[in-house]
């Protein structure tokens, strides 16, 4: 099955908007790489800290680990 990251992207953002910390997390990657968004290095790291914040270490962790 075909990946659709605009889709993905989508779904994750009304997962995002109603609290979830994974799809925070899966939208920072998203726009860390632009994967169905431009790349926007200001949003991965809002995406991951947001993520962070409300549990999800993976934001944390990536924060951490990466040079953005």
């Amino acid at each position: 099955m075909p990946q659709d990251s605009q889709k993905s992207r989508e779904l994750f953002e009304v997962a995002a908007e109603k609290g979830n910390s994974a799809s925070m997390v899966n939208l920072g990657f998203f726009y860390e790489r632009g994967k169905g968004v431009q790349q926007d290095y200001m949003k991965a790291v809002n995406y991951y800290r947001v993520g962070g914040e409300k549990g999800n270490t993976g934001g944390l962790y990536n924060l951490a680990g990466n040079s953005l």
